[in-house]
């Protein structure tokens, strides 16, 4: 499996996101469960090319930590308790991680992402891993 190469696992919480993210910039980040070993899940990969830690916050708001009685009924995960991130050099390099990621833990369907990661806005950028242009 892919290597996140990223900062974490930490709590997703607004308190925990504004504590270890505390700079403004692009970058990427994984959003996840601990499972029973310890381990760091990969359930969903984002990126943002100004301000990461405003796109973790916004992730975290959506994300949601229990799948309610119907979701457990129908045997539906929980929802994402922890992040991981990086930053990034500029909006191309972050584009260019997300992409690896998400081919990266991406290889059964298992991520929550609805589509492949799409290039900054006004970039002719292609994804480094399938060619993709965004």
């Amino acid at each position: 499996m892919a290597s996140l190469d990223m900062d974490g696992p930490y709590p997703l919480d607004a308190q925990e996101v504004a504590r270890v993210v505390a700079q403004a910039g692009p970058g990427n980040f994984a959003l996840g469960k601990m499972d029973k070993q310890k381990r760091f899940v990969v359930r969903f990969v984002g990126r943002d090319d100004k301000n990461v830690r405003d796109a973790i916050l916004q992730a975290a708001r959506k994300a949601d930590p229990t799948p309610g009685l119907i979701g457990k009924l129908l045997g539906k995960d929980d929802g994402a308790d922890a992040f991981k991130f990086s930053y990034a050099q500029d909006a191309e390099a972050a584009f260019g991680k997300h992409c690896r990621n998400y081919h990266g833990f991406n290889s059964k369907g298992q991520l929550d992402n609805r589509g492949h990661p799409k290039a900054p806005n006004g970039g002719g950028a292609k994804c480094p891993v399938c060619g993709e242009k965004g």
